[in-house]
């Protein structure tokens, strides 16, 4: 087989590949970046939102009332169950209809001919998305507190300066059972989604590019991932569907609890707290 044969043949093998294995494939391949700002990039950085962690606040200590007694009153078992009832349909959230996720080709219309990217690495794994796209950067030494009955994927929420943000694993996220919990561990900064409540771990911040919508390979609508747009040639990182992530998040935080156990996470639109729900 000539070389050119061979080469045809590794393009179409690998047009077969889904997402997550072209993202585990190039994870794999890829060498520990060491991360360089030069100046034009720590001059693009300082025109993104730094935010700040703040520590928690504890609420102060409540003491106990006084009990008093009070007169029993009888009430009959059908009333006791008629009550209860009552008060778990009040309690449980109303499970709101699913928002449709941005379609990559809807996506790359609505990027300019040129745009900015960061590209960023997790732990091995290299992704980009649109500078315009970025709402802000925060350095934190704090882990995220975790929530009760969220995905295995939620790692927690945060506090900021600028209010609370609703932190994901991203590796463990996007390469889903080819996730390695040792790329937790190096993770310093979060990335927040636009004007969202939702932010992405990672490791380090690595250049910026501008790129050319010839300059990606893009994914078809319908590989079952909308939120990974496609694959820079010349970089090997994945180019993030910023819009279709924020959505995906938004959505797996309005589903009804499977339990009836409430969680509380933050609305990505409001930053109201909000039932969440557990996930296998």
């Amino acid at each position: 087989m000539t070389s050119r044969s061979q080469q045809t043949l590794e393009d179409y093998l690998q047009g077969l590949l889904t997402p997550v294995e072209e993202l585990a494939r190039v994870s794999e391949q890829s060498k520990p970046l060491t991360p360089v700002l030069k100046s034009s990039v720590e001059k693009l950085l300082a025109q993104i939102p730094i935010e700040q962690a703040v520590a928690p606040v504890v609420a102060p200590a409540v003491v106990a009332p006084e009990v008093v007694a009070q007169a029993v009153v009888s009430v009959t078992p059908d009333a006791k169950v008629e009550s209860v009832t009552k008060a778990f349909a009040e309690a449980t959230p109303t499970e709101q209809p699913m928002a449709a996720l941005m379609a990559i080709s809807t996506y790359k219309a609505s990027l300019p001919a040129q745009f900015q990217t960061l590209i960023f690495s997790v732990g091995k794994l290299q992704l980009a998305l649109p500078l315009h796209l970025l709402g802000g950067i925060i350095k934190s030494d704090d882990a995220p507190t975790p929530i009760f009955g969220q995905p295995k994927w939620f790692t927690g929420l945060l506090q900021t300066n600028t209010g609370g943000l609703n932190v994901i694993n991203t590796g463990m996220y996007l390469l889903d059972h080819r996730y390695e919990p040792e790329m937790a561990e190096g993770y310093r900064y979060v990335i927040r989604l636009g004007d969202s409540n939702w932010g992405l771990s990672v490791s380090e911040l690595c250049s910026t590019r501008v790129l050319e919508h010839e300059a990606i390979r893009w994914f078809p609508d319908d590989n079952g991932r909308p939120w990974i747009a496609g694959m820079i040639k010349e970089d090997r990182c994945a180019l993030l569907n910023v819009p279709a992530l924020m959505q995906r998040f938004q959505n797996e935080s309005q589903k009804k609890p499977a339990s009836g156990k409430k969680a509380t996470i933050l609305d990505g639109k409001t930053g109201a707290r909000r039932g969440g729900r557990r996930l296998s």
